[in-house]
């Protein structure tokens, strides 16, 4: 049970009929059972969740594989949907050598680049 959740490092969510913190540190709690979670109701990826809830879509720099001026013309909402259907949640270290899954560690990568990297670090 987690008695200590600092809110200044979380960002909050509902999901189905429960509200969820999710900690910078990479952990997400169920505000309601005040329990850490390893997997979400509606089956999404912690690690993207996390990402998505802590990127500022208006300033996000623009992606490989999309040109600079088609990025600038976006709004936030579309930079938004682009990324979610577009970018896998890559970990900079990789879990295997050490990394975490702490939002530090977390960067948006194409898809084909983040399984292209592998276990390698770019």
């Amino acid at each position: 049970m987690v008695t200590n959740l600092n809110p200044s490092k979380c960002k909050f969510t509902t999901i189905e009929t429960s509200i969820y913190a999710f900690h910078s540190n990479g952990y997400v709690v169920n505000c309601t059972t005040k329990r850490k979670v390893k997997n979400l109701p509606d089956q999404s990826i912690i690690t993207r969740r996390l990402l998505d809830l802590n990127t500022d879509y208006s300033t996000m720099n623009t992606p490989p594989g999309i040109p600079n001026k088609y990025w600038k013309l976006m709004g936030a909402d579309e930079r938004r949907k682009y990324t979610l259907m577009n970018l896998a949640a890559d970990h900079i270290i990789p879990k295997t050598k050490g990394g975490s899954d702490r939002l530090i560690n977390l960067q948006w990568l194409p898809h084909t680049l983040n399984s292209s990297k592998g276990n390698n670090v770019i």
